[in-house]
């Protein structure tokens, strides 16, 4: 099957995945962790990468850094360098898991999914917690109940919980 890294960072998930899985979507808008990633993932066949970011609609943005937190978010800005898309637009064949780390835009990145969602299916790895820790979810007026009253809506339920990664089936 296939399988989503949303917010892939350097690849420490990507790797576990493509272990598991015949092909995985990694994506990560910040051009020089994207450097790293893509040498990080060098050798490995089956992992598509994708230099961008996730969320609702297509639109360009920028990455800010969270001076709180030391994360790196996307804005939206019609200036921007880095284009956000959809996960729909891709049109995958299967998947059989999405993980979203993408400090706050989770619920964005859940919406921009919701035809690969309901035809698919995947078990949903989303960081909880940490983002609105960080109150990057936040900025959005977006709450970590918002993200888990939406997944109920589509039928997923809590099934793990490991630390700030929250499962849903």
């Amino acid at each position: 099957s296939l399988a989503v890294d949303g917010g892939a960072h350097v690849g420490g998930w990507t790797r576990i995945m493509s272990k598991r899985f015949q092909v995985v979507h990694a994506f990560e808008p910040a051009p020089d962790t994207f450097a790293t990633l893509t040498k990080n993932m060098s050798g490995l066949e089956n992992v598509r990468l994708h230099n961008v970011a996730l969320m609702d609609k297509c639109q360009k943005g920028k990455m800010r850094l969270d001076v709180r937190s030391t994360a790196r978010k996307f804005v939206p800005d019609s200036n921007g360098d880095v284009l956000a898309v959809t996960l729909d637009e891709f049109e995958f064949p299967s998947c059989g898991l999405i993980k979203l780390d993408l400090e706050g835009c989770d619920l964005f990145a859940l919406q921009g999914a919701i035809e690969t969602i309901r035809r698919h299916r995947p078990f949903l790895i989303i960081e909880l917690g940490a983002s609105l820790h960080k109150g990057l979810s936040e900025r959005f007026g977006i709450s970590d109940s918002d993200v888990v009253v939406w997944l109920e809506r589509m039928g997923y339920s809590e099934v793990f919980r490991e630390n700030v990664n929250v499962g849903y089936m």
